[in-house]
């Protein structure tokens, strides 16, 4: 090859690259198509940018250097190399923001300078704040990276958005060089958005909303349709669709072809008639249809509600009695309903009723179900119904109710009355009297006298006011019912007393009893009856009592204690009892106290206490418990007699206890699930119990959840039991307080409920921790030193708690927020980690090492401050001792072609066949075309004087090709 070209290319590499070394030169012959040249440099002093292709000694070792990243050695007629890269490299139709990174890596030996940087859309990017020109490119290894960013739109089916950027480079030695590289964004698919509000003015007020009333039916409704587009492209409305009413040249008919805008709204209206009723309510509803210009469809609908009045129904009612008054104690009445409908509408007659004979349905000739009943027409039915008549009382009167309703459920209510009057019929009575025993010992003995007296009377009630016996006085008080009290026809009185009776043997005893009353018309009324009593010879009788302790028990049963008493009453004979029972307990010898036989002297009593057990539900009757006393008194003649004591028994209110606890009343940050244990235990001392629910203060319902369900029958002292889970989350120091009521009914058909104890569960904090890292690359440098990349890392060992960076600080280098990527202030999520990077020059000599120490302070989200260390240490070695074995090889490199236009009165077209090279080159200028393997290719240039293609062979290396005319 040229031998001027070369020593000047070995001129520039030792002038470039061995400024200052001492160097020794050999030349060797190449192959034809290389020349190598290599040199061989012992390094003196240390430089910067020591990576070199070729073979490294240093330190006395000789090892290979990685050339991988190289496409050749030292290649004379190096280039640049420019890539671009967007990201994301697709975006919505509508639009979106991109970043363009652009790397420009100079491989020529010579430093190069970056002259311009310009975009095929975005224009002249050097300026850009971002992307600056005059950029200082090494050699071999320069790089300079800068990022922009766009919106772009466009359409999906449309084409990509395709930008090419230029760089060029300008060397001291050789032309300008230029490199381009494409970035290719696609744009993808946006369905359209739209919403759809319908709209009506069945009211008539010129305010349209989504649902009114309307006077009436059978009318024509104004209808009003929005639609918005959301999107930012237009799209065509396709189709607007009612599914009631047809919407054929109306005004929303005309809006379909129409393209809506982006981000606008279109409104159409049209008018539907609503049907002919009353009371009806008709939901329609609307579906617009659009696509865009990349075909896509959707459809919204949206529904307007319609309601019109109600008319109510109407109607008159007349009752009548046949015959309007009866004669005690009455008699049957024909009532006659006559109903009249006076609506404009039929009316469906519902029911029909009687304040006094009920549901009157299917009474009579009344309608037994339903009967309908047309506008202005009358329906008539008759009943017969026995009435009771008394004088005293006010007339009867009843009244008769019907109840109708119309064909949309509106019901109405008439009522009338019908008055029966009464005529009196005389009241009677009747007394009779009795004794028991009808004879007594001339010493006297109190006798049972009993008085019945009989309303005799066929119609009126009788109240007597008096029961006078003319030896006893007033009676009255003994009778059941007591007097005053009334008599109903047919009805008595029973009295009952005791009367001390006496007088000397052979006599009688007469008395009268006599009752006075009144009736229910105002009439006085009155009877009396005589009873006699014979006096005969004394004999020893007995007397037995027997009394309770308690007079009441509690269900379901209960001890009570009975205590006997026999009198003997005479004052002559002993007697010998030799029977003692009861009904309840049977033989009382030797139960309790009470020991038979049991001799009692004149004038005396024995006594004896046992007890027994009380069985009953609350409600029943009082239990009777009735003692027997027999035996012989002295002269052998039987004695006997009984006593009665009464036990009543008593409600007892249930209970129940209901406890809550829970498995765990802690939980480590953030909290988790509980198990929560439900206990209900019937304390009721008689009945069960059912559970009806059980409702939890935080969980609700707790009927399904775990185990637990309603409807357990629960017996006294019994205990139901079910588990449940809830989750409780929350920061350190919270709690949650719960507690469970169960709502129950007893066996008496009693509902209550109790509420639990409360259960707290809190959030206990779990201790936070952070460990800190940092590292150095490299971890050793050769003396003096250099830059040093520091990684710092900031784990949050936490499982729960998220801690937030304070601050970042280097005993060495100082506060590093804002150094490189670190910052602080940033919160990191529990098992996370934040790790950012610095750089800083570090200096020394041989054999020293260069510690530094990273602190961060933290706190948690509990407020807790936390801080950690962790240093990193660099060691100073020797110096490089170094020597290059420099390949240099000579080969062909790219054709760098520039274009001039010599003077043609215009702009000319040069293009380099098969190449993808060509360019345009205004009049009397010189222009970089492009760069291209050398070889022999067939070229085409048009200008103001015509067209020409010509075959050119290009060597490598920068050239020109001038473009004139003749």
């Amino acid at each position: 090859m040229r031998a001027h070209k070369l020593h000047k290319l070995l001129f520039m590499i030792m002038t470039l690259i061995l400024a200052g070394f001492t160097s020794q030169t050999e030349l060797v012959k190449a192959a034809s198509n290389f020349t190598v040249r290599e040199f061989d440099f012992t390094k003196k002093e240390p430089i910067a940018a020591a990576i070199l292709v070729g073979t490294n000694f240093v330190n006395q070792q000789e090892t290979q250097i990685d050339i991988a990243n190289y496409s050749s050695a030292l290649i004379a007629s190096s280039a640049i190399t420019i890539t671009k890269v967007a990201k994301p490299s697709s975006v919505p139709e509508t639009g979106g923001v991109v970043t363009f990174t652009i790397t420009i890596s100079n491989s020529h030996i010579e430093t190069g300078t970056l002259e311009s940087l310009a975009d095929s859309t975005f224009g002249n990017l050097g300026l850009r704040p971002s992307c600056s020109v005059t950029q200082t490119l090494l050699p071999l290894v320069g790089v300079y990276r800068c990022a922009f960013t766009e919106t772009l739109q466009g359409n999906s089916s449309g084409p990509s958005h395709q930008n090419i950027v230029t760089a060029t480079v300008s060397y001291s030695s050789t032309a300008p060089i230029s490199d381009t590289d494409t970035a290719v964004v696609t744009f993808t698919n946006v369905l359209p958005n739209i919403s759809v509000q319908k709209d009506n003015d069945a009211n008539g007020d010129l305010t349209f909303s989504d649902a009114e009333e309307s006077p009436q039916g059978g009318v024509a409704v104004p209808f009003k349709v929005t639609i918005t587009n959301h999107t930012a492209e237009d799209v065509t409305i396709d189709a607007i669709v009612d599914d009631t009413h047809d919407l054929t040249n109306s005004d929303c008919a005309s809006k379909v072809g129409k393209v809506l805008t982006a981000s606008t709204s279109t409104v159409c209206t049209f008018s539907g008639t609503i049907p002919n009723k009353d009371n009806i309510t008709e939901t329609n509803i609307i579906t617009v249809t659009v696509s865009d210009d990349d075909g896509s469809s959707v459809s919204v609908a949206d529904t307007s509600t319609v309601t019109t009045f109600d008319v109510k129904p109407q109607l008159t009612v007349l009752k009548t009695a046949s015959p309007t008054s009866l004669t005690e104690p009455g008699g049957d009445v024909i009532f006659t309903v006559s109903i009249t409908n006076t609506s404009f509408e039929t009316i469906t007659l519902n029911a029909l009723s009687d304040s006094e004979f009920g549901n009157l349905k299917g009474q009579g000739d009344c309608f037994a179900t339903t009967h309908s009943l047309n506008a202005e027409a009358n329906y008539t039915c008759q009943f017969t119904e026995t009435i009771a008549a008394n004088f005293g009382d006010v007339s009867h009167v009843n009244t008769v109710t019907v109840t109708a309703a119309d064909d949309d459920n509106n019901s109405t209510i008439a009522e009338d009355t019908a008055t029966v009057t009464f005529i009196d019929t005389p009241s009677s009575l009747v007394v009779s009297k009795k004794a028991n025993p009808t004879s007594v010992p001339e010493s006297g003995l109190n006798v049972f006298f009993s008085v019945m007296v009989t309303n005799t009377s066929p119609v009126d009630n009788i109240a007597v006011n008096s029961i006078f016996d003319d030896k006893f006085n007033e009676i009255g008080g003994s009778c059941i019912p007591k007097v005053p009290t009334s008599i109903g026809p047919g009805s008595q009185i029973i009295c009952s007393f005791f009367g001390w009776v006496e007088g000397d043997e052979g006599t009688t005893h007469t008395n009268t009893v006599t009752v006075f009353g009144v009736d229910d018309d105002g009439t006085p009324v009155g009877a009396s009856d005589t009873e006699n009593v014979a006096i005969e010879n004394v004999y020893n009788p007995i007397l037995a009592s027997v009394t309770a302790e308690p007079t009441s028990i509690f269900e379901p049963s209960g001890l009570v204690t009975f205590t006997v008493v026999i009198t003997n009453p005479s004052d002559t004979d002993t007697v010998t009892i030799d029977t003692l029972k009861d009904n309840l307990a049977g033989d009382l010898n030797g139960r309790g106290s009470c020991m038979i036989p049991q001799t009692i002297d004149e004038m005396e009593q024995y006594e004896c206490v046992y007890t027994a057990i009380i069985t009953g539900d609350a409600g029943d009757p009082p239990i009777p418990n009735i003692v027997t006393a027999s035996g012989k008194d002295s002269d052998n003649q039987l004695v006997n007699d009984t006593g009665v004591a009464y036990v009543s028994i008593i409600d007892v209110d249930s209970s129940i206890e209901v406890t809550t606890t829970a498995d765990q009343t802690s939980l480590p940050e953030p909290g988790g699930t509980v198990a929560f244990t439900v206990k209900v235990k019937n304390t009721s001392l008689a009945d069960s119990v059912i559970i009806n629910s059980l409702i939890d203060s935080v969980y609700g319902n707790l009927a399904g959840k775990g185990n637990c369900v309603t409807g357990a029958n629960l017996s006294p002292n019994t205990t139901y039991q079910c588990t449940f889970s809830g989750n409780f989350t929350g920061q350190p120091g919270a709690s949650q307080t719960n507690s469970v009521r169960a709502d129950v009914t007893d066996s008496d058909n009693k509902s209550f409920f109790q509420e639990s104890n409360d259960v707290t569960v809190s959030i206990i904090d779990v201790p936070s921790a952070i460990e800190v890292t940092t590292t150095a690359t490299p971890s050793s440098l050769p003396e003096p030193g250099g830059l040093v990349n520091f990684t710092v890392q900031v784990k949050n060992k936490s499982t729960a708690d998220t801690i937030t960076l304070l601050s970042l600080y280097n005993d060495v280098y100082g506060n590093l927020d804002g150094k490189g990527t670190c910052s602080v202030g940033g919160n990191i999520a529990p098992s996370s980690q934040y790790q950012c990077n610095f750089t800083s020059d570090v200096s020394g000599v041989q054999g020293q090492s260069k510690t530094s120490t990273v602190t961060a302070n933290v706190q948690d989200d509990d407020g807790q401050s936390l801080n950690d260390s962790d240093s990193t240490t660099i060691t100073i070695g020797a110096r490089f001792i170094q020597k290059i074995n420099l390949p240099i090889l000579m080969k062909p490199g790219s054709v760098l072609l520039s274009i001039q236009n010599d003077n043609t009165g215009g702009n000319v077209v040069f293009t380099v066949i098969g190449t993808g090279i060509s360019c345009t080159v205004p009049n009397n200028k010189t222009q970089f075309c492009g760069s291209f393997p050398p070889g022999t290719y067939n070229v085409k240039a048009q200008s103001p004087c015509g067209a020409a293609t010509v075959q050119k062979v290009y060597g490598s290396g920068p050239q020109t090709t001038r473009i004139f005319c003749q």
